[in-house]
């Protein structure tokens, strides 16, 4: 499987997205069979399938979608709920860019009382502005500098670049981050991702010979 330099630059193209989302994966797949065939010539071979975070995702996908591609699947650490992971990872950002004192500075020695409130938004997780219902689990203490924690979340010069693709391709191109709205907004993404790969695994992958494993 491949990567795009930009990921944002899709925004205008709806296909591309449900290529990103599924269809990519399953025509790799095909494509990648009939050139064992072609070349090998077996009698017979299995096929499978492995992949970590957004290639668990993506087995997930395979799994639901297109259950006689593989004999067996393996996803590591799925991104399935893609949407609320998204939107876990702008809460943070909108959290650590709400105050211009709330960011920690060399030779602060005590917590204070903005830094406070944007630790008490990371722990406690995205909720709806509107019902309070909970939209993912919040930041797990011990993890704040790790790849995907704040420390990186909170850079306005790379993270938004990164992780904010799927806001613009279903808000437009002019998408604000501080701007998100997580209740309607959050609505209207929903209805648009394709890359979710929540819904339980089909029955014709359950009856099928394959095995799918998840980690």
């Amino acid at each position: 499987m491949g990567t795009a330099p930009d990921i944002n630059g899709i925004a205008d193209y709806p296909e591309r997205w449900i290529d990103f989302g599924y269809r990519a994966t399953h025509e790799m797949t095909r494509v990648a069979k009939d050139l064992v065939n072609a070349f090998y010539k077996p009698h017979s071979f299995y096929a499978y399938f492995a992949g970590c975070s957004t290639g668990g995702q993506q087995a997930l996908a395979e799994a639901q979608r297109y259950p006689r591609d593989y004999d067996g699947i393996l996803a590591g650490d799925p991104g399935h709920n893609r949407t609320h992971v998204s939107t876990y990872f702008l809460w943070n950002y909108a959290a650590l860019n709400s105050a211009p004192d709330a960011n920690w500075k060399s030779g602060d020695e005590c917590i204070t009382a903005p830094q406070l409130k944007v630790l008490q938004r990371l722990y406690s997780g995205p909720v709806n502005s509107r019902t309070g219902e909970r939209i993912y689990a919040g930041l797990t203490p011990g993890s704040e500098s790790m790849p995907l924690g704040p420390v990186m979340q909170g850079d306005p010069a790379i993270w938004p670049a990164q992780q904010f693709y799927l806001f613009k391709w279903a808000l437009g191109q002019d998408f604000v981050p501080e701007h998100f709205d997580f209740d309607h907004d959050l609505d209207r993404v929903e209805l648009l991702d394709l890359r979710a790969s929540s819904t339980p695994m089909q029955a014709t992958f359950q009856t099928l010979p394959g095995m799918e494993a998840s980690f």
